[in-house]
C-alpha cells in the first residue's frame, strides 16, 4: 500500500495545526520505502512531519523536482538530520545551474541553496535522472516530458 502525506504546501485548507508556506513537500511511503519528494522553502516541513507523526529518519531517497527554492529550500535542514546509511538524492539535468528572475533593474535568485560539495560533505549520493528510474516497488522518477501546448512553454527567464 502506498501512503502519500503532504508535509508542506501553500495553504492550510482543512488542517490548522500545520504550518504553510510557498512551496511543496510530500512524503511517499511504499512497502517499507520512504521517499521525500521536494522539501519546501524552509525547514517548516520538518515541523509538520512531527505534527503528523511521520518518521523521516527512515527516508531512503529524496527527489527534488526542480531547482527552485520553494521545492529545495529545506533540503539542507533535512540532510543535516538524515540518518539512513545510504542517502540518495535524485535530480534532473542542470539542477545545479543558477536560476534567477529578472526584475526591473535587478535579478532575484530563485535557485536551490546548496551545492554538490554540500552533498559530498554529508555523504549523499546524487543521481541525475535522464531516463525513468524505479526507486521503490511502485514509484518511478521520470523526466523528459515534451511540452505540447502554449500553457507549458518555458519562460524566457
Amino acid at each position: 500500500m502506498i501512503t502519500v502525506s503532504i508535509l508542506m504546501e501553500n495553504s492550510l485548507v482543512g488542517h490548522r495545526g500545520l504550518e504553510a508556506e510557498h512551496g511543496l513537500s510530500v512524503l511517499i511511503e511504499d512497502e517499507g520505502h520512504s521517499i521525500l519528494f521536494d522539501t519546501g522553502s524552509s525547514s517548516l516541513f520538518l515541523d509538520n512531519a512531527k505534527r503528523l507523526k511521520k518518521d523521516l529518519s527512515k527516508i531512503s531517497s529524496v527527489v527534488l523536482s526542480h531547482p527552485h527554492y520553494d521545492h529545495s529550500g529545506g533540503f539542507l535542514s533535512f540532510a543535516d538530520q538524515w540518518e539512513t546509511e545510504r542517502k540518495r538524492l535524485y535530480t534532473g539535468k542542470d539542477f545545479f545551474s543558477d536560476r534567477f528572475e529578472e526584475n526591473s533593474f535587478s535579478y532575484t535568485f530563485l535557485g536551490n541553496g546548496f551545492s554538490k560539495e554540500d552533498l559530498i560533505e554529508r555523504g549523499i549520493e546524487c543521481s541525475t535522472v535522464e531516463s525513468p528510474v524505479r526507486i521503490s516497488p511502485h514509484c518511478w522518477v521520470v523526466t523528459g516530458f515534451r511540452q505540447r501546448n502554449a500553457l507549458e512553454s518555458v519562460p524566457s527567464r
